[in-house]
């Protein structure tokens, strides 16, 4: 069965990786095919370097794995502290995100 609209997949303010596992075997198991996405919020206990580790490493798995579409990461850091990351698409060069 292919319903229509996108899942967002979080786990609160920890790797979900498990969790994730799981649903993806759900959704499987009920034929659902729909794109994913990973959703990684974190708080003010992480700073712009530990978020790019951490999310990196969990939803990295996930997506080596295939299991997902893309990944989605908001942050309580203050805007003057956020991390500018290259933002690239299957169609586009490397784009700064402040463009």
């Amino acid at each position: 069965m292919r319903a229509g609209g996108v899942c967002v997949c979080g786990c609160g303010y920890v790797c979900g990786t498990q969790a994730s596992r799981r649903m993806f075997e759900v959704l499987k198991s009920n034929d659902v095919k729909v794109p994913v996405i990973h959703h990684m919020r974190f708080d003010d206990s992480f700073d712009r370097d530990g978020i790019v580790i951490h999310s990196g490493s969990c939803a990295g798995a996930l997506m080596v794995d295939g299991m997902g579409d893309g990944v989605m990461v908001c942050s309580l850091l203050p805007a003057r502290l956020s991390l500018p990351l290259p933002l690239r698409t299957h169609d586009s060069s490397p784009a700064s995100a402040e463009a």
